[in-house]
């Protein structure tokens, strides 16, 4: 119940899900109340779905020769994101609580808010590693966290401008892994010449010394840093970016354009989870109905990567040669295999039927986008967005 996400009443699932098992088996299920789901629940640790995540799916995943690197290496994003919780006393002691209030005297209202940070594969599209914390945990102390403990040699780490200290070069570094990150304009003295320069396209190798501990590196460590200018091609603005690769032959300078217009692919990410998989309609008012809600998000959203990846390699090979771009409809993808989840885990058929159906069924809806060249960015306005979720946008579940 908890993979099959649904934005019906806890009661309406378990009688729709009673119904289902009915079709398959001779023995009649009856339907529980939702009080007994509840109950239930809470005998469940959410680490189930941590362990099937990254013990099992992730592990698999990595071992098969699907798996799409750059240069021989894993291309990572890291990144962090604002959850909204239901409020309840145990979420807001757990998470803590804040506070907004208006114009009005005495108005004051309290509400909950998670932040968590993912670990992701923008080739392959698959959630790591993540963690959830209270709304204040630093991005950069859950940065540490997730490295110490995902990151293999060789991983090329990217990261926004929130990530831009030495601290957190130091963390990917200690892990035999590399990093590209954005750097504001008022971070580093070392690159406020590179800001200045009239032409980008350049860069420099200096030594960068770790000035705090604040997440539990070495204060005075010293790291070597290579800082490179880029114009963004749609809008002419100039960015730096701090990296370890250093090698100029291998990694050249335009190169940094591609690597780092690659780390939209976790924000999309976010989108998917929040819009897609509606996340932050949880399915119950405790801690552990939280944390087991999120873990299970993120597990249903690799086990989609994975299902969808042999009809994607299809679609791949008929875009070739095409002005048009096929991908898979993920509103699809995640719908069908929310239908099909009992034949997958409980189903009598082989495995193979069962995949090679849902393979023909992701390719019959795919998302198709001409190509064509990039035009500058166009903000969308925040009421003409409001106006899309709540009256145009279609719900997945």
């Amino acid at each position: 119940m908890l993979l099959q996400k649904t934005l019906k009443s806890v009661q309406l699932h378990i009688h729709s899900l009673a119904h289902a098992l009915d079709q398959r088996e001779t023995t009649t299920h009856t339907a529980v109340t939702a009080g007994a789901w509840t109950r239930a629940r809470a005998k469940l640790k959410h680490s189930a779905f941590i362990e099937l995540n990254e013990t099992i799916l992730v592990n698999d995943f990595y071992a098969t020769a699907q798996v799409e690197r750059f240069k021989g290496r894993r291309l990572l994003a890291i990144d962090g994101s604002v959850i909204a919780l239901p409020s309840n006393p145990a979420i807001f002691k757990e998470f803590g609580k804040e506070k907004v209030t208006n114009q009005k005297k005495g108005f004051e209202k309290s509400y909950a808010q998670a932040q968590c940070s993912v670990l992701y594969d923008l080739l392959n599209h698959i959630s790591i590693k993540a963690e959830l914390g209270p709304y204040r945990t630093s991005e950069l102390s859950q940065a540490q966290s997730l490295c110490s403990a995902a990151l293999r040699a060789g991983d090329i780490t990217i990261a926004d401008r929130g990530y831009a200290s030495a601290p957190f070069m130091s963390c990917v570094l200690a892990s035999d892994g590399d990093f590209v990150v954005r750097i504001p304009r008022k971070s580093f003295k070392e690159s406020q010449a590179l800001f200045k320069a009239k032409k980008a396209g350049k860069s420099i190798v200096c030594d960068v010394v770790v000035k705090d501990n604040s997440i539990g590196r070495t204060k005075g460590e010293v790291i070597r840093v290579r800082f490179v200018s880029l114009d963004i091609p749609a809008t002419g603005e100039r960015e730096v970016i701090a990296t370890s690769l250093l090698d100029e032959e291998e990694f050249p300078t335009e190169l940094f354009l591609w690597i780092y217009y690659k780390r939209w692919g976790i924000e999309t990410y976010f989108n998917q989870l929040k819009n897609r998989l509606d996340l932050e309609n949880f399915s119950g008012l405790t801690v552990e109905s939280i944390y087991q809600d999120f873990h299970a998000m993120l597990f249903i959203s690799n086990y989609e990567t994975v299902l969808t990846k042999p009809a994607q390699i299809a679609l791949n090979e008929e875009n070739r040669g095409t002005i048009l771009t096929k991908n898979i409809n993920h509103s699809v993808s995640y719908h069908l295999i929310k239908e099909y989840a009992l034949d997958l885990f409980f189903g009598g058929q082989p495995e193979e039927i069962i995949l090679a159906k849902l393979t023909k069924l992701f390719q019959m809806n795919p998302h198709s986008i001409r190509v064509r060249e990039r035009t500058p960015q166009n903000n969308t306005p925040l009421i003409a967005s409001a106006k899309f979720r709540k009256q145009i946008r279609k719900i997945t579940f």
